[in-house]
């Protein structure tokens, strides 16, 4: 199957673009994948694939995608999308200041927000690399920055991306004007447990926010939306206030034009089930609706 937008090839089982964040041809005309069969969990190793794949592509069962394709739209090409993506950093337990650290490592959430990203380097000079979906190799990087502190909410550090730069291949995207994230302390012990921001201001005025919540009952509420400059005060305080995802959907940010958004976890109850596999770095979690079915996987792999 081919990108209609950018003529990229794509795993059969897309729901969107990658490269170009356009919906895929099956989304187009309203199709779903068909589930696949059972299959045992495979260990992932560290390192990543030699070619883009899913990385719950040997869990049991295919993935069930959101209704709406994710795409974080108004923001430029994919650089942008692949940001949104990713997510959110958090941290009370690392600390603030400019000697605040994170834990090194790779990172993804497919299924909840569909991207990966690696963070490496010594205090006060982490590098984040933001990576294409599917993959953890050098080959999917989009672009790097680096880890600042921006302040701070109840949950604790707030993070900025730094003197962000695309991969070469990407270097004539546009329109980030910046980017801040948080993400729960506890995912330097391996626990998604907790609330997950990113939030990304576009030189238009226009903001594109995330926020995924992972539920001290094991159940995930996700709400992603791109908003017009008329809402961006508002949305930008979502990351200051520490605004639950629940906070978010009930709000007056519903009220707003937006681009695009997605909900996922309020009409549909969706699970979070620990996937142990023997390697005391590697944590997965299969996130499951009522009847049992794969929405994603979320992987946490830290450095010693």
């Amino acid at each position: 199957m081919f990108c209609p937008k950018c003529g990229q090839e794509l795993p059969d089982s897309s729901k969107f673009c990658p490269w170009c964040g356009a919906a895929s041809t099956s989304v187009a005309n309203g199709s779903q994948p068909k589930a696949a069969d059972p299959a045992p969990v495979q260990t992932p190793a560290p390192a990543a694939p030699s070619a883009p794949a899913p990385d719950y592509a040997a869990a049991p069962g295919a993935p069930k995608r959101s209704k709406k394709p994710l795409i974080l739209g108004g923001i430029a090409v994919v650089a942008v999308a692949v940001i949104a993506a990713v997510v959110v950093f958090a941290t009370g337990l690392l600390g603030g200041g400019g000697s605040a650290t994170f834990p090194n490592g790779y990172f993804s959430l497919d299924g909840v927000i569909p991207f990966g990203f690696r963070v490496s380097g010594e205090e006060g000079e982490q590098t984040i690399e933001f990576l294409s979906p599917y993959t953890s190799s050098e080959d999917g990087v989009l672009g790097s920055g680096t880890l600042v502190s921006d302040g701070s909410n109840s949950h604790g550090t707030i993070w900025r991306i730094e003197d962000f730069e695309y991969a070469p291949e990407y270097s004539s995207s546009s329109g980030v004007e910046s980017i801040r994230l948080q993400f729960p302390e506890s995912i330097a012990e391996g626990d998604p447990t907790g609330t997950w921001y990113l939030e990304i201001s576009e030189s238009n005025g226009n903001v594109t926010y995330v926020v995924a919540q992972f539920l001290e009952d094991g159940t995930v509420q996700a709400v992603q939306s791109s908003v017009h400059a008329e809402a961006a005060e508002r949305a930008t305080s979502i990351l200051d206030d520490a605004l639950s995802a629940e906070d978010v959907y009930n709000g007056v940010y519903q009220q707003y034009p937006y681009t695009y958004e997605t909900n996922l976890g309020f009409n549909d109850t969706l699970y979070v089930q620990n996937d142990p596999n023997g390697d005391p770095l590697i944590y997965m979690y299969r996130v499951e609706d009522q009847s049992g079915a794969l929405y994603g996987i979320v992987n946490i792999q830290l450095e010693e």
